[in-house]
C-alpha cells in the first residue's frame, strides 16, 4: 500500500521493522510490499510470530544495513529538485507539499537521515516523521534547532493542509491567492484583523524558509565526501 509520495506502508506482519518508503526502495533496490503479499504477510504475522521476527530482521538488515552513501544522497536531492520543478505550483502560487520548503522536504530529509543512520541507531526505524525527528534531535544526529524548525514547519503545514482540505472537501495543496478566499482561510486558522491574510502568508514563507535552510545544511553534510 502506498501513500503520499510513493511511501510504502509495510504490512502489519513487518510493521516496526523500519519505515518502508520510496527512497528506501530506490536506494536499496528492494521491491515494495504490495498486491497479494500484503494479506499473506498479515496472516503470517498473526499465526507465526517467529516468522514475523525473521522477516523484520531481514528487512532491517537490507534497509539499514549499510547506511546512505554520498552519491545516493545526491541522487535523492536530485529527485527532490525534479519534484519541485515538475509538481510545484504555478508561478505566483505556493504548493505547501511539493514546492521548496514544503512537506516533501521534511519527508525526504527525515527518510534520508533514517537510511543514513538507522543501522547504528535502531530507534530511528520508525514510520512517524515526528517520532523520527525527536530521535534525531535526542541523538544529536540533527542539531536541536534544525529538528525544531522541521517539527514546527511540519506541524504548521500539516494544519494548513488539513484546513485546505476541509475548505474544498478534497485534497488541496496550493494556497488560493484570491483575497477573499485567503482572508477566509486565515480567519479559520485563527488569524484576526485586516492584515490576517498578510500574516498568514508571512508565516507560510517563514516556515518554508526555515525548512529549506535546514534541508540545505543537512544535505550538504550527507553529500560531503
Amino acid at each position: 500500500m502506498t501513500t503520499g509520495w510513493g511511501q510504502v506502508r509495510p504490512a502489519p506482519a513487518v510493521r516496526g521493522a523500519g519505515r518502508g518508503c520510496y527512497l528506501t526502495c530506490m536506494v536499496t533496490g528492494v521491491t515494495p510490499l504490495r498486491g497479494p503479499m500484503v494479506p499473506l504477510l498479515f496472516v503470517l504475522g498473526v499465526i507465526a510470530a517467529p516468522l514475523r521476527v525473521h522477516v523484520e530482521a531481514i528487512i532491517a538488515r537490507v534497509v539499514y544495513g549499510r547506511g546512505l552513501t554520498p552519491d545516493e544522497a545526491r541522487e535523492v536531492a536530485h529527485m527532490r529538485e525534479r519534484i519541485a520543478a515538475e509538481r510545484g505550483a504555478a508561478a505566483g502560487r505556493v504548493n505547501i507539499k511539493t514546492d521548496w520548503g514544503g512537506l516533501v522536504d521534511v519527508e525526504f530529509l527525515v527518510q534520508m537521515l533514517q537510511l543514513a543512520h538507522g543501522h547504528a541507531e535502531p530507534r530511528l526505524r520508525v514510520r512517524s516523521t515526528r517520532a523520527a525527528l525527536d530521535v534525531l534531535a535526542e541523538t544529536g544526529l540533527l542539531p536541536a534547532a534544525d529538528a525544531q524548525a522541521l517539527r514546527d514547519g511540519w506541524a504548521f503545514l500539516q494544519q494548513l493542509g488539513a484546513r485546505l482540505r476541509i475548505e474544498r472537501d478534497q485534497a488541496v495543496e496550493a494556497l488560493d491567492e484570491q483575497p477573499e478566499a485567503l482572508r477566509a482561510l486565515a480567519r479559520r486558522l485563527g488569524y484576526d484583523g485586516d492584515d490576517a491574510p498578510a500574516r498568514l502568508r508571512a508565516d507560510v514563507a517563514r516556515h518554508r524558509a526555515a525548512i529549506r535552510e535546514t534541508w540545505a545544511r543537512a544535505v550538504a553534510r550527507l553529500t560531503a565526501v
